[in-house]
């Protein structure tokens, strides 16, 4: 690069303030002719108690992430994104006088590093390593928020003109260790565990296409050789299991106010929800085929899940309040011998956003629930009482959705309350206390210890620069 590079101060965009930056928010931004380089960063650090609880104790732990994002950009067709990431406990003994960084290797990893490049006004190309999100993170997220976080290694070539677009993603997905002894432990996957599972995916977006202020999301998903039992995120730690493959297809279709703001159950839009008043509804479904192989028993996939909301947003009234309620409806298998397997998996999805911020159904409904589905019927409460504060209150009432006879199927009631205050331009903080009524169901799953009723809580402060 020349000598004549010069720095200037670059807005920072916060992402409504409380989790991930976005990969084009800079601190700094170095220009040279043709040539500019935005530097930006991000901290956080999160005391918490850990997630899914089997009984009333309260065992707290501090974790953190780190990041730093490089983003290169060549004239108006070429860029170079590179984001290294360090996460990790207070006390993980890992800031002595001999420290030793390849003691957990996942801990100091490359969270995102890609290629965007323009091959005309309409085409573009992704190669690398990313962070992807597609229909509300409902079956491919970045599961934000774990401090690690999750990315995707492979490709995507992406067509869009106007109000519409289309995607087609090739990636290779590596295990994921959610933690347990020898685990990070809580919302900590341990990662970067090397497996052959495939996945493609093809994507459409449009706006506007049924009319109005709308959102219409197509997804379809192909991905082979994934664990027998099909976890969300694939836990393949223990390797692939050669022969499986599945097909998942749906929609997602939602309402809109004028800047694009629907319903969403992300914390983040506790900072700036829906503005314009009215009626709100979204609706998805999806289904699912395929065949398990031969370590699943070459059971056929025959399941679906559906989700309906409505909500009402009282726009520029006083506290600016949102009510909003639906079901969500997953699939299970009622009978394990019958040959088909019709437990739905939510596939790679941020279910931590959905199924209750306590993490019960964490990796996969179908698996923390014994395969008998989940359906989860929600009621939730946005205000905001000023400027730089925003509450988020949610209620679910879980069930098992397809549960065999002599089996329990009511689960109980999770409350999660979150609350974000914009304390700096630079840096918000974010509560949130949870409580679960459990009932005799979740007791027989072994998720909870009978007569138990337990909390989860945590403090974070998140900064981007």
């Amino acid at each position: 690069m020349g000598n004549g590079w010069h720095f200037r101060p670059a807005c920072s965009i916060l992402a409504a303030g409380i989790l991930a930056a976005p990969a084009a928010s800079a601190g700094i931004t170095i220009d040279d002719e043709d040539t500019n380089l935005d530097i930006g960063a991000q901290f956080r650090v999160r005391h918490q108690s850990y997630p899914f609880p089997a009984d009333e104790g309260i065992d707290r732990f501090t974790n953190y992430r780190a990041r730093v994002n490089l983003d290169f950009r060549f004239g108006d067709d070429l860029r170079v994104f590179l984001q290294p990431q360090k996460v990790g406990i207070f006390g993980d003994n890992d800031t002595g006088a001999a420290v030793d960084l390849n003691k957990t290797p996942a801990n100091q990893s490359l969270h995102q590093a890609y290629l965007d490049w323009d091959l005309s006004e309409a085409l573009s190309l992704r190669l690398g390593r990313f962070e992807q999100a597609l229909a509300d993170h409902r079956l491919i997220g970045n599961f934000v928020w774990s401090q690690r976080g999750r990315s995707f290694d492979g490709a995507r070539l992406r067509w869009s003109s106007g109000s519409h677009a289309v995607s087609a993603y090739g990636l290779v997905l590596a295990g994921e260790d959610y933690g347990g002894a020898t685990g990070a432990g809580g919302p900590l996957p341990a990662g970067d565990k090397t497996a052959d599972q495939q996945a493609y995916i093809a994507h459409y977006r449009g706006d506007g296409v049924v009319g109005g202020n709308s959102r219409l999301e197509l997804t379809y998903v192909y991905d082979e050789d994934f664990a027998a039992v099909p976890y969300s995120a694939s836990l393949l730690e223990g390797g692939a299991r050669p022969g499986a493959e599945r097909h998942t297809a749906g929609f997602f279709l939602v309402n809109t106010d004028a800047k694009g703001g629907y319903l969403s159950p992300f914390p983040p839009m506790a900072m700036g929800y829906v503005k314009d008043p009215g009626l709100y509804y979204r609706v998805e479904g999806y289904l699912q085929r395929g065949d398990l192989g031969p370590d699943g028993g070459n059971q056929d996939i025959s399941a679906y899940m559906g989700t309906g909301y409505l909500g009402y947003s009282f726009g520029e009234a006083a506290g600016r309040p949102l009510i909003w309620g639906g079901v969500d409806y997953l699939s299970g298998d009622k009978d394990p011998n019958d040959g088909d397997y019709e437990a739905f998996s939510t596939l790679y999805s941020t279910n931590h956003a959905y199924y209750g911020f306590m993490d019960y159904f964490l990796i996969s409904p179908a698996a923390d629930t014994n395969r008998h589905g989940l359906r989860d019927a929600n009621l939730s409460l946005h205000f905001k009482p000023r400027p730089d504060t925003g509450v988020f209150l949610k209620a679910h009432n879980f069930a098992l959705a397809d549960a065999p006879s002599g089996v329990e199927e009511s689960l109980g009631n999770e409350i999660d309350l979150t609350v974000a205050y914009k304390a700096h331009p630079k840096a918000v903080f974010l509560f949130g206390y949870s409580k679960f009524f459990s009932d005799d169901g979740i007791v027989e799953l072994g998720s909870i210890e009978d007569g138990a009723d337990p909390t989860f809580f945590y403090g974070m402060v998140n900064t981007v620069f």
